[in-house]
């Protein structure tokens, strides 16, 4: 075959495959006992499935045929970097025959939202009705960015006039894989999505059941990342899943801080993936309305203005119901790289009357503020930089003046 594409057909519009491809064989035995005898070669292999980031190049292949059982010489596929090489023997319903795999730096994913590069070894083995694959696993580089969530689908009890019965109601056949690999995300897998931005650290060990369950054991831990919440950037200071059991349903320990504040709140989401239970929380223990208000504003909740005390209400909806009851104003301001705007009154310098005022958090310790003025020709930017949790320097400068001081918060029961 002078090329590979005719298999197009056979896997549709999914992928693309190319390549050339020889077969040289030689039958004999009798009509019950048939007995096959030759060689498979194929060079330059390509396989490309797009929506996947997938781009495999160079593959080659070099096998023996004997009988049942099938001798790999030689087999390896190149990606954008690394490759995958595998040697060894198949035998149909044989026992013991196994395949040898190794990746190398071998880059699987390569889009702008999913980037993974793995390296591991392993053995694979072919039985009359599984595939056993075996071995280890771990990320070099891992970069996946989750998308905003689906609209959901239909349960499996529910019947739609004209269409056939799901595979689910019919009876799910067990997947034909005999997975037991040891996963290991490495030390520059990153996550990003769903208000996360973190690394991932551990291992976990995934098998699969009789019943084609994947189960997993073990933890993994996110370090260095942060979580966005009511509109804040949170640090996460314990993030930990932890897998016994369905791998899509891992135990949540997760506690995510707005730290360098009098009062560090946050919150803290425990349960299940599949039944998440978040709460407020705060360092020292404080009322939820104070909790919201430092999680939220920063400060303590008799400091609010009226435009504050709405955007803690919204903040409150958003805690009975979906993330996307952030209101719309708040969701602009995120876009164009800002934490707050709000119209209130003047707070100093040569602004007077009304001032719309923009706010930036660069970091936990310093936050950004420019005032201009609604009905005079008046602007101030201010900038405060916490040195503890209580005590804080702000400076400020105008057309006309400048000054800096100290401002010092304790709060008392």
């Amino acid at each position: 075959m002078t090329t590979l594409r005719l298999l197009d057909e056979m896997v549709g519009t999914a992928a693309i495959i190319n390549g050339r491809a020889a077969l040289d064989l030689a039958l004999g035995g009798t009509l019950g006992a048939p007995a096959l005898a030759g060689t498979a070669t194929a060079d330059d292999v390509r396989i490309d499935v797009p929506q996947y980031g997938i781009a495999l190049r160079e593959g080659r292949l070099r096998a023996q045929l004997e009988g049942d059982t099938l001798v790999l010489e030689a087999l390896s596929i190149k990606g954008p970097e690394g490759e995958l090489t595998a040697t060894g023997t198949l035998a149909r319903g044989g026992e013991g025959a196994k395949l040898a795999w190794r990746a190398d730096r071998l880059r699987i994913f390569n889009r702008p939202d999913r980037r993974l590069v793995v390296t591991g070894a392993g053995t694979a083995a072919l039985s009359q009705t599984q595939l056993a694959l075996h071995g280890e696993l771990r990320a070099e580089e891992g970069y996946i960015e989750f998308g905003a969530q689906d609209t959901g689908r239909l349960g499996d009890d529910v019947v739609i006039v004209g269409r056939a019965a799901s595979a689910q109601r019919t009876g799910a056949r067990a997947l034909p894989l005999d997975v037991d690999m040891k996963l290991d995300p490495g030390q520059r897998f990153r996550i990003v999505g769903q208000g996360i931005d973190a690394y991932l650290r551990g291992t976990l060990q995934v098998r699969s059941r009789p019943d084609g369950v994947i189960v997993a054991r073990g933890a993994i831990e996110a370090a260095n990342g942060t979580y966005r919440a009511f509109g804040q950037k949170l640090d996460i200071e314990r993030g930990r899943l932890l897998f016994d059991g369905p791998i899509d349903n891992p135990a949540l320990d997760i506690l995510a801080l707005r730290k360098n504040l009098q009062v560090e709140a946050g919150v803290e989401v425990t349960g299940t993936a599949r039944a998440p239970q978040v709460r407020l929380t705060s360092r020292p223990p404080v009322p939820d309305a104070e909790k919201l208000s430092w999680l939220v504003l920063g400060r303590a909740s008799p400091d609010a203005s009226s435009a504050d005390l709405a955007l803690l209400q919204a903040a409150a909806a958003q805690l009975v119901t979906s993330d996307q009851a952030v209101p719309l104003h708040r969701r602009i301001i995120q876009d164009i790289g800002l934490d707050d705007i709000s119209v209130r009154g003047a707070s100093g310098g040569a602004a007077t009357g009304q001032v719309v005022a923009f706010g930036k958090r660069v970091s936990d310790r310093l936050y950004i503020e420019y005032e201009q003025g609604l009905t005079v020709a008046a602007n101030l930017v201010r900038l405060t930089f916490a040195l503890t949790r209580t005590l804080s320097v702000n400076a400020q400068t105008s057309q006309t003046t400048s000054s800096f001081g100290f401002t010092y918060r304790r709060a008392f029961d």
